[in-house]
Parts: structure tokens; C-alpha cells; sequence
């Protein structure tokens, strides 16, 4: 399995932040953020920002019929 490119990292680095990459995919490029110190500053920005995004949700689900 060849390295992850930078490029490559970025097309992915949104849904890695988000959580939802799995297996493999998600082992390359977290490997690549551990050898690329601008891919890793831009995982734990998009990190950060989803993680903010998700303080605004309400605490409880909407009342039946909103």
C-alpha cells in the first residue's frame, strides 16, 4: 500500500475529523498526519471546528410536530 499524498489527505481530512473514516483509509491517513505536521494542524483545525459546530446543537430533540 503506497503513502498517502497530501492531496489525498486533504480530499479526506473532513470526514477523518468528522469520525466517520474506517479501516484502512482511515489508518493511512492518520499515519500521514503523523509524518506531515500541515496535514496534522489541519485535522486538529477541522477537529476543533466540529467539535464547536456540535456545541450548538439544542441539549433535547424538538417537541413532536416542530
Amino acid at each position: 500500500m503506497s503513502e498517502m499524498t497530501c492531496e489525498q489527505f486533504g480530499e479526506l481530512a473532513d470526514e477523518l475529523a468528522l469520525g466517520l473514516l474506517a479501516g484502512p483509509v482511515r489508518a493511512r491517513a492518520l499515519a500521514h498526519a503523523n509524518r506531515c505536521d500541515a496535514c496534522a494542524a489541519e485535522l486538529r483545525e477541522l477537529t476543533a471546528a466540529g467539535a464547536g459546530l456540535l456545541g450548538l446543537l439544542p441539549g433535547r430533540e424538538p417537541p413532536i410536530g416542530f
